[in-house]
């Protein structure tokens, strides 16, 4: 699964080639980022899975899905996650 944060960091690491501007433009004007929030592992557990169904039956494209659940569900529920959402008319990314 390809995080938005490994992007940003990995752009970065480019500072003066044309692409990695062209990219930080396109993530920092055209992506409207959320505010972050503090929610507990398995309410993001419950969310993703809610959002999982609905997503597949209206058979909408969907990336990274079955790996963050699984990654979700091996940790403490009552571990707290940093959340921060961003969305778009194409497509949404929590």
């Amino acid at each position: 699964m390809t995080d938005i944060s490994n992007i940003i960091q990995g752009y970065r690491l480019y500072p003066k080639e044309s692409w990695a501007l062209l990219l930080e433009t396109l993530v920092h004007e055209t992506i409207p980022l959320g505010q972050p929030y503090i929610q507990p592992a398995f309410r993001c557990v419950d969310t993703l899975s809610i959002q999982n169904k609905t997503t597949s039956d209206a058979g909408i494209k969907k990336w990274g899905f079955s790996e963050l659940l699984h990654r979700l569900i091996a940790l403490p529920k009552d571990k707290n996650l940093r959340i921060e959402e961003f969305s778009m008319k194409e497509f949404a990314v929590r």
